[in-house]
């Protein structure tokens, strides 16, 4: 498997540490619920969303706009987080789908850079990478910032990526604004309508 790192350089063609947001759409493959990425040293990774869930584009979007700005406010974001991922611990390595489907292209931005300049390193539609990817680390590279900001959902294949709209189960609030949907799962992996379709009861 080819790894590839991110670098960030500077204007004048320094290596840049910068804390980034991540944004597009977001998952883990099969087998990956027990963790396949290391958090580097030095690393934290602000999650908005439980594992297996998915994450509200509108409550992302104001997450982003704390963010992505001259003057952020990291420690308000930090404060909506559902779960924090420290140094040393493992982690699903989640990947990131570009994406059209949201306000923003996909990719990895830089806090306290204006969000309409675009991705600092982009994720365009159809393409994919890597928390690893992303923030580095593996391999005794260096990594890309202190603080990640994971603005995606962290969706699992096990389920069939549809939200309970009907019971409005959130993870946490943002500004009034939902953060988290708790995904509907089922062990076959269809989809309510398929269920009922069959017969079957949609819990």
């Amino acid at each position: 498997m080819k790894l590839e790192v991110t670098i960030i350089l500077n204007y004048k063609g320094e290596l840049k540490m910068v804390d980034i947001v991540v944004t597009g759409h977001g998952g883990r493959e099969v087998g990956a619920f027990q963790g396949s990425y290391v958090v580097p040293k030095g690393v934290t990774i602000y999650f908005f969303t439980n594992d297996n869930t998915v994450l509200y584009a509108g409550a992302s979007d104001k997450l982003m706009d704390n963010l992505c700005r001259n003057h952020p406010n990291p420690l308000r974001v930090q404060g909506a987080a559902v779960e924090i991922k420290r140094e040393f611990e493992i982690i699903p390595n989640y990947i990131c789908y570009g994406t059209n489907d949201f306000r923003d292209p996909s990719g990895a931005y830089e806090v306290g850079r204006r969000r309409n300049l675009g991705p600092t390193l982009p994720i365009p539609n159809n393409t994919q990478k890597y928390l690893s990817d992303i923030i580095g680390g593996v391999g005794g590279r260096g990594v890309i910032g202190s603080n990640i900001y994971w603005l995606c959902c962290r969706a699992a294949p096990d389920n069939c990526n549809n939200i309970d709209d009907n019971s409005d189960i959130v993870t946490g609030m943002f500004r009034g604004k939902p953060i988290g949907a708790v995904e509907v799962g089922s062990s076959t992996g269809l989809t309510p309508s398929q269920v009922r379709n069959r017969g079957g009861n949609w819990r």
